[in-house]
């Protein structure tokens, strides 16, 4: 589709290497990066082939996991049912990084091709399961295909000039509006959703087959003069899949076994003592360093990007895991549509707000710069998740309300983060860029999944037999009777309410009602907690430097 990119002569320090390819593209710029203003019409077909595969996987695939006890419910085995999101995590974590940097290196067409495959056999395991494992092994690679499968926004990001790339990419994410504003709508049929995008994928991946032909990767001068397998930095990959995935299981362990318990703590203490290592021998050792410690010196542009990631994860999943379920304890029980219909202000705004910004940012960038921009999303954020902790038992239009404004934020910095990182990065290195991204989202979305799932469960087992006794013995009901009114009030015991000794229409609705409070005095730890995590984030969007120009 494009000329072939000039080799670089080799030069056996990396660090040196990066400076000279970046000096030769400055001053003698390879028609593959200064390419011509007028995008052909089979690059924008090309384009549109790309985002339909980025939007069944970032868009269909992730529905089942917002389901996750519906299908516990369908096939059982709540304790290994845990692991249907956890072991989309892992595979996501590591393939996302590995298959983007390697991609850099080998080309994107067939990472891309091969995850549109390997998610079809994902969603024929997940669609004829029949057992719970088997609906954990279809996630698992599912998370594992879709990292090869994000290689499409690098991909589409290098066919066409910087000036376009906030438009392609607010386009590609527009792809997923109709799934993330749906999903809960047709989750609880989730073999269907399964099928449904293997139909779609399949037409997605033979679209790309057949129109996607890139130039030779950019950073192909890595193996100039050596095989690939030499050059590779073997060492570098190992320690970065270990590190993601120790850390990884131990967070999630924090949530069943406590943050002081061996299971936790081994995988965990190991998994950073893994990233210091890899720090140090990326930095003085490796010859072909796999994370290229160049672009972490650049802080204001690269490092920032990360940490915001990092953190904006945090922030993302105390408002988005959490919201199905403060909606089912508080206002809809569970009623799966009811709660999928409440859930369509936040996702519609999480859709804007990330379509939106990549729209605009070619405009008003130049004009306000990308930090302000920036400082704008991590503000909504900051401000109305907290918010959260004002409504009241009767307050579920304040609740859609502020969860969609927060929603608003958080999809201006999903999208943002995306972009500015992009033009802080080599052309050579946009899916390593994209990939180092992804992993610090997820690895902050774990750790605050942890945090948050710890602190509610805590504050919950203390709130709610405190506050619901007290309401049901000051109404009247035996102290000998609480126990199973509480069983049944929570869901542990499957027993009408009526068969509790004692009880009366007025203590059931005092009890409900002491309930409902226990557990908004409990989600409100969780929405106090993720003011750190906003300030941490604001701040870092403040020390950003603007790209814009």
């Amino acid at each position: 589709m494009y000329s072939e990119t000039p080799k670089v002569p080799e030069i056996q320090d990396a660090d040196k290497t990066e400076q000279v390819v970046e000096a030769e593209v400055a001053v003698h710029p390879p028609a593959d990066v200064e390419r011509a203003e007028k995008v052909q019409a089979k690059t924008w077909l090309a384009i549109i082939c790309l985002g339909a595969t980025y939007g069944c996987c970032q868009g269909i695939n992730l529905i089942p996991l917002n389901v996750v006890n519906v299908i516990q419910a369908d096939l059982g085995n709540p304790v290994l049912a845990s692991w249907i999101g956890t072991g989309y995590s892992i595979t996501l974590g590591v393939g996302i990084l590995v298959a983007n940097s390697l991609a850099d290196l080998l080309g994107r067409r067939w990472f891309i091709i091969c995850g549109g495959i390997l998610t079809a056999v994902g969603n024929i395991v997940g669609a004829t399961a029949s057992r719970t494992s088997s609906v954990v092994v279809a996630t698992s690679i599912l998370g594992f295909a879709q990292g090869g499968v994000t290689c499409t926004i690098p991909a589409a990001s290098e066919l066409i000039p910087k000036k376009y790339r906030g438009y392609v990419v607010g386009l590609m994410n527009l792809c997923l509006g109709i799934w993330s504003m749906s999903g809960n709508l047709v989750g609880p049929g989730w073999r269907s959703v399964f099928w449904m995008s293997l139909a779609i994928n399949a037409a997605a991946t033979l679209g790309v087959c057949f129109t996607y032909f890139p130039a030779p990767p950019l950073a192909s001068f890595r193996a100039t003069g050596q095989t690939f397998l030499k050059a590779m930095d073997w060492i570098g990959l190992f320690a970065i899949v270990t590190f993601q995935v120790l850390v990884s299981l131990g967070i999630t362990w924090i949530t069943t076994y406590g943050a002081t318990s061996a299971r936790f703590l081994a995988p965990f203490l190991v998994g950073i003592a893994v990233a210091v290592a890899l720090g140090f021998h990326q930095a003085y050792l490796a010859k072909n360093p796999f994370l290229h410690p160049f672009l972490f010196r650049r802080v204001r542009t690269f490092t920032m990007m990360c940490v915001i990631a990092l953190v904006g994860g945090m922030l993302f999943y105390s408002l988005s895991v959490f919201f199905s379920t403060y909606l089912e304890l508080l206002f809809d029980g569970d009623n799966q549509v009811k709660i999928g219909v409440d859930n369509l202000p936040m996702a519609v705004l999480v859709n804007f707000g990330g379509v939106s910004s990549a729209l605009t940012l070619p405009i008003l960038g130049p004009l306000v710069g990308t930090r302000v921009m920036m400082v704008v999303g991590v503000l909504f954020q900051v401000l109305f998740i907290p918010l959260m902790c004002l409504v009241g038992v009767h307050g579920r239009s304040m609740a859609l309300a502020f969860s969609a404004l927060g929603g608003f934020g958080i999809g201006i910095m999903e999208t943002l983060t995306i972009l500015v990182i992009q033009y802080a990065s080599p052309d050579e290195y946009l899916g390593f860029a994209y990939g180092i991204l992804g992993l610090c989202r997820g690895i902050g979305g774990s750790a605050g999944t942890a945090i948050y799932v710890t602190i509610f469960s805590s504050k919950s087992a203390t709130l709610v037999p405190e506050r619901v006794s007290a309401a049901a013995v000051a109404a009247g009901l035996p102290q000998s009777s609480i126990a199973q009114l509480l069983g049944i009030l929570t869901g542990v015991v499957r027993e009408p309410i009526t068969s509790v000794p004692g009880i009366n229409a007025q203590i059931i609705a005092v009890s409900t009602l002491a309930l409902k409070k226990a557990y908004l005095a409990s989600f409100k730890y969780v929405w106090l907690t993720s003011i750190p995590f906003g300030v941490i984030s604001l701040l870092c969007a403040l020390a950003t430097k603007d790209v814009s120009k």
